[in-house]
């Protein structure tokens, strides 16, 4: 659903939309309260396109639902004037303010895409591996679990004779979460799974174990890699967090760059306060 939820820093703001009297309503009305109206078009915009047909129905009504009792808390809440407490006409003003901004700021950069080069995240690895150190030693292992031993022996036998580890993972491994990544893993330390570390902790790399039996079933286990600790984490572990570090920096020097502009064309001055002279 390509809506912009940026915007919805206040549960009510698409109460405060539909339940200003006066406004004029087109439309088929799904519900009302009082002179408040919740229009079919209004329901479905914020309904999501991509429900399944039997839920969408069920959805319908729990969002109509909820708009009715928040309508109703809403007007009471009017009805005893507390948008006129003090602090509470400040909340208001605060969120109004960081709607409007976050608005802003959505149309000045949206359909500028931020593109991150594998230089610069390359250049980033080399320049911060301090910051990835490991605490702890970690594995990257994968794996094939069968059923029964016999299961478990024959496709080790297929390994052995060069069949490909990702296609019988996918093919045959009972993990749904595992085998349509080729039974990987991942990385994992002691502390992460005491059991999987044990059963991998003497095989050699890229050796196959033989079918070890778990609670889930026998599991043929390969190791792939192996970090000691006080090494920094391999670039590929820690991509994600680079690319949403520099995704970031870009974001905040467009944002930067943005209110210079801003600060050039506009009257603006910061007043110090003198420092009171002792007496």
């Amino acid at each position: 659903m390509a809506k912009n939820y940026s915007l919805l820093l206040l549960s009510c703001t698409i109460l405060v939309f539909n339940s200003c009297n006066g406004i004029q309503h087109q439309g088929p009305i799904a519900a009302r309260v009082g002179d408040a109206v919740l229009t079919e078009a209004t329901l479905e915009t914020w309904l999501t396109d991509e429900l399944d047909p039997e839920l969408a129905e069920t959805e319908r009504e729990r969002f109509t639902e909820n708009w009715v009792r928040e309508e109703l808390l809403y007007q009471e809440a009017l009805a005893r004037q507390l948008d006129q407490k003090a602090h509470l006409r400040q909340l208001l003003e605060e969120a109004r303010r960081s709607l409007l901004v976050s608005d802003l700021l959505d149309g000045e950069f949206s359909g500028r895409e931020i593109q991150i080069s594998e230089d610069a995240i390359q250049t980033y690895y080399r320049q911060h591996q301090d910051e990835f150190l490991l605490l702890q030693a970690q594995i990257h292992a994968r794996h094939i679990l069968l059923a029964t031993l016999r299961d478990a022996n024959a496709k080790l036998q297929e390994l052995q004779r060069g069949a490909s580890f990702e296609e019988l993972a996918r093919n045959h491994s009972l993990d749904q979460d595992t085998k349509f990544s080729g039974g990987d893993l991942g990385y994992f330390s002691a502390a992460d799974d005491p059991a999987l570390w044990e059963s991998c902790r003497k095989l050699q790399r890229h050796s196959l174990s033989k079918p070890i039996r778990t609670e889930y079933g026998y599991h043929i286990i390969q190791v792939l890699d192996r970090q000691e600790a006080g090494n920094p984490r391999g670039l590929e572990q820690v991509k994600p967090q680079i690319i949403e570090t520099l995704v970031h920096q870009q974001h905040q020097q467009r944002l930067e760059e943005f209110i210079a502009r801003l600060k050039a064309s506009k009257e603006w001055a910061i007043h110090n306060r003198e420092p009171e002279e002792l007496p």
